[in-house]
């Protein structure tokens, strides 16, 4: 898998997470929610990055991949019973790792021949 794979995958994910995640209503007004819709914008616009096609930046990506699979692990595992200390956890490291690669991709720049 390619940065960009694991960031359209990541992306499709949390969109689906969102869905499912709003069906609580203690999360609906909660602030993490607010920040996990900001990660789909930002996984949105940054998808198509040719740095994300390269070795380098596949492995910025792969904490983004890593993060999404935990929070869906968290979800997953608990379902509407989910322990909501763990799953606001897991939302601010997902967020934390989407902001990083978004960081990261602004300082890099890719020379196609």
């Amino acid at each position: 898998m390619t940065g960009k794979d694991y960031v359209v995958e990541a992306k499709e994910r949390v969109d689906r997470l969102l869905a499912a995640m709003k069906t609580r209503p203690e999360l609906e007004a909660d602030p993490v929610m607010a920040s996990l819709a900001k990660t789909s914008e930002i996984l949105d616009l940054i998808k198509n990055k040719a740095t994300l096609k390269t070795r380098p930046g596949t492995n910025l990506a792969f904490p983004v991949y890593d993060g999404i699979n935990k929070l869906e692990e968290v979800w997953t595992d608990g379902g509407d019973s989910a322990d909501l200390g763990e799953l606001k956890e897991q939302i601010e490291e997902f967020f934390t790792a989407v902001e990083r690669l978004n960081a990261a991709l602004k300082e890099r720049t890719v020379i196609m021949t």
